[in-house]
């Protein structure tokens, strides 16, 4: 079981980050190894999270017509459509589809991080 100061240690870290630590807290810090590596953990996460977004991330070429597929059956014929909406709503599909595979990949980055880290 945890120790009261290393759980409030962690939901602190989880909430507010670094900066919310209280004196107390960063004298239990300076002593328990545990802490001290779960705060080494979190800016490792921190620091791979940060390079994903500074990365050059580009949708696949063929992103527009896999989603077009996929929605097909579900789609109103083209004809039926303005011109200007039939745009927006491409690159609204678009980008929704680029920032779920961008979040996964976030997420993965965590997992893997935590999985790690338990083993």
């Amino acid at each position: 079981m945890r120790r009261p100061r290393c759980v409030s240690v962690s939901a602190t870290l989880a909430a507010r980050g670094e900066p919310g630590f209280t004196d107390r807290m960063q004298s239990h810090i300076e002593a328990c190894l545990s802490c001290r590596a779960e705060i080494a953990g979190h800016r490792r996460v921190r620091r791979e999270l940060a390079a994903l977004r500074e990365a050059n991330h580009r949708a696949p070429a063929d992103l527009h017509q896999r989603v077009m597929t996929e929605i097909g059956p579900w789609a109103v014929p083209d004809e039926d459509i303005p011109s200007s909406l039939r745009v927006k709503v491409a690159a609204a599909a678009a980008v929704a589809t680029a920032a779920t595979a961008t979040a996964a990949a976030g997420t993965a980055v965590i997992v893997l991080r935590y999985r790690h880290r338990a083993a």
